[in-house]
């Protein structure tokens, strides 16, 4: 899946969204507030099943290596961008490594929520705009139903042309329904702008909370 996978104690969890969204941004602040980068840019999600006879997902470590727009070294960990390499010279993200700019994690965890980004730019509407000052910080999360959901993380796959070119296309497609039906699937709503950070990620680490508390993690 296109997105970046974080653990928050025990709990994992993954953020999906396109390109230029924001994901690393998001995840480098929720960093600053006792999460653990697992992957970015991808997430590989693997069906196990637990002591119980539970099936679930698992997400497993990536290389801890983050990329970022210098802009959001800036704004999000308050780092010169000059202090990080480039990808390379025709591209203007930055590499951090995450066990030493970042908080990484190198395990591996169960995915107990799976948040789709949906950031909302008020540039051109004057509803919206009024509605972000009389209500600066408001960010909500509304649960997804699954045959939306579905679609979301087809659109949101990596290399689909290679399940097809392998003969697998079917069995990725199932694994996906099973895992809208076992994974929760929820949409966090914010306003753009980098001074919603703080609250964005209160709001996800809120719900992950809620999430621990009905149902007990060892």
């Amino acid at each position: 899946i296109h997105g970046n996978a974080i653990s928050y104690g025990d709990l994992g969890f993954g953020l999906v969204a396109p390109s230029r969204t924001g994901k690393t941004t998001l995840t480098a602040a929720l960093c600053q507030h006792g999460a653990e980068l697992m992957s970015d840019d991808m997430m590989a999600l693997h069906p196990s099943t637990d002591a119980g006879g539970q099936q679930n997902y698992e997400v497993y470590s990536s290389w801890p290596i983050a990329r970022m727009w210098p802009d959001a070294i800036s704004a999000a960990l308050g780092s010169d961008e000059r202090h990080f390499d480039k990808v390379h010279d025709k591209f203007s993200k930055r590499l951090l490594n995450a066990q030493e700019d970042l908080q990484y994690n190198p395990d591996k965890r169960n995915v107990n929520a799976i948040y789709i980004l949906n950031r909302i730019d008020i540039t051109n509407d004057k509803t919206d705009e009024k509605m972000l000052v009389e209500e600066p910080s408001s960010c909500w999360i509304e649960t997804v139903n699954p045959s939306k959901a579905l679609i979301i993380l087809i659109q949101n796959s990596m290399l689909a042309d290679a399940y097809n070119a392998l003969g697998i296309e079917q069995e990725r497609l199932t694994r996906l329904i099973e895992v809208v039906q076992r994974v929760p699937i929820k949409q966090v709503n914010y306003y753009s702008g980098i001074n919603q950070l703080p609250h964005v990620c209160q709001t996800i680490l809120q719900d992950l909370a809620a999430y621990k508390q009905v149902n007990i993690i060892y």
